[in-house]
């Protein structure tokens, strides 16, 4: 799937570049937060240079499950941040699989 198709009904086309690593980009899409959702909220994904889209960062079990990704940095080959403002990820940046997950309420 190419980034330019994604079908996101809360994406209103605004993004962060997280980091560029060897030949992807991990991006930090910003959703609009009002109403109830089903789900969680998939908003890191990586692209590849010609905007494949590789990878959608892995949900956490723990804490509020209705949220979405913030607030990431990159360290040690780790992406560092948040799933909404009480669970800390650790996500690996060449699968997007959750490496570590702390519940912080």
């Amino acid at each position: 799937m190419k980034f330019k198709d994604l079908q996101l009904v809360e994406w209103a086309g605004q993004y962060t570049v997280v980091v560029e690593f060897e030949n992807m980009k991990i991006l930090l899409l910003e959703l609009s937060l009002g109403g109830w959702k089903e789900e969680g909220r998939r908003n890191l994904i990586a692209i590849d240079p010609t905007e494949n889209v590789l990878w959608f960062a892995q949900l956490p079990s723990e804490g509020y499950q209705l949220n979405c990704f913030m607030n990431f940095r990159f360290t040690e080959n780790k992406l560092q941040g948040w799933y909404g403002g009480s669970t800390q990820v650790e996500i690996d940046i060449k699968t997007g699989q959750i490496i570590s997950e702390k519940f912080v309420w």
